[in-house]
């Protein structure tokens, strides 16, 4: 059987951290933060996504195509490699 390459073109995982206990909220704005100088923050959205290791290069290839940028790649919690992926944030 051969695996099927994870689809980055489908809805990805996006981390979303919040602090319930302290009332924090973690998600990003819809709009940047504009500063007095003028400059703004980048806003991201993220993915992950388990790498097959035969293919590699061909998973990573693919997601860079649509526009996501490799972050890191660690062990998974089953085993394996997950990568980490992210892009601007389209507003």
């Amino acid at each position: 059987m051969i695996p099927t390459m994870p689809n980055p073109s489908q809805e990805p995982t996006v981390v979303v951290n919040r602090v319930k206990r302290l009332g924090i909220d973690s998600r990003l704005p819809s709009q940047p933060k504009n500063f007095r100088n003028g400059a703004t923050v980048s806003q991201w959205e993220y993915a992950t996504t388990p790498l097959i290791i035969h293919s590699t290069t061909q998973i990573l290839n693919t997601w860079g195509e649509e526009g996501w940028e490799l972050v890191t790649i660690i062990a998974g919690p089953e085993g394996g490699l997950v990568a980490y992926f992210k892009r601007p944030l389209n507003g």
